[in-house]
């Protein structure tokens, strides 16, 4: 891995961590108890928002999908041969490449650090979900506690846009390869061509432009069928002999040149 490169897996584990608690607090007061079953009212019953149902908690549904997807043992020799289960490390050297430029997000091209974060941080809150290829939301307005932004949402944007220089600190400093992928983020997911699931329960997103393969990583929200941004790799951004991929198993994979009508 070049010197270069410090968003580490501790670090973003660390910040994902702390996301996972925030997130698994935030479900258990939502999740409907005996108390308030049947029309009985509980402690939390002035704002009741329970599941509905047969929809999971994140941390169910996300471990359930990797459970479910037996990783295969054998090795495809082509992109037609890919098949759910098998590792992304052994199907990504086939992914074909699709012709698309990265598409340019205007507002990126000047302007200082906070003044990025910033601007990302407004797109974040108006710019509504995106729907994926089989059928997932992705949601962009999704705040992150952790970090030295002054509100949430900033978090996130900086996530989305920097490196950690400290590992033990989520302190985000600008990455320029990130920032100038960053137009491609809706597009990636909206026109994916694999959706993988990782043992820690984030699902990541892959498709293969002019100038290399873009990934987004997405977190499973609070009801099936929904997630939330987490962050973007450019391709020199991730190393893939780090070892948060090696299990990484493919639930869904398509043709190369297939898009996917905005929803």
């Amino acid at each position: 891995m070049s010197n270069n490169w410090k968003d580490t897996d501790e670090s973003h584990l660390d910040t994902h961590l702390h996301e996972l608690m925030r997130l698994s607090r935030k479900a258990a007061l939502k999740r409907p108890s005996a108390a308030n079953a049947n029309g009985a009212m509980g402690a939390n019953a002035a704002s009741p928002q329970a599941y509905p149902e047969g929809q999971l908690h994140t941390r169910q549904f996300s471990l359930a999908s990797y459970a479910s997807l037996r990783q295969r043992e054998d090795k495809p020799s082509s992109w037609q041969e890919v098949k759910p289960g098998h590792r992304w490390m052994s199907a990504k050297q086939y992914l074909p490449r699709t012709g698309d430029k990265v598409p340019v997000f205007p507002i990126l091209k000047r302007g200082s650090f906070p003044e990025k974060v910033n601007a990302v941080a407004d797109w974040l809150k108006t710019a509504g979900p995106v729907t994926d290829p089989w059928g997932m939301k992705v949601n962009f307005d999704h705040p992150q506690k952790q970090g030295t932004q002054p509100t949430d949402i900033k978090n996130r944007a900086a996530h989305l846009l920097g490196e950690n220089m400290n590992k033990d600190v989520e302190d985000r400093t600008e990455r320029p390869d990130k920032i100038a992928w960053f137009g491609a983020v809706r597009k990636t997911i909206q026109d994916a061509q694999v959706r993988t699931v990782a043992k820690s329960g984030e699902v990541y997103y892959f498709r293969n432009y002019v100038d290399g393969i873009h990934m987004v990583v997405v977190d499973d929200g609070e009801v099936k069928d929904q997630a939330n941004i987490i962050t973007q790799y450019a391709p020199q951004s991730f190393d893939n002999k780090n070892k948060r991929y090696q299990d990484t198993r493919i639930e869904f994979s398509r043709d190369a040149t297939a898009t996917n009508p905005a929803r």
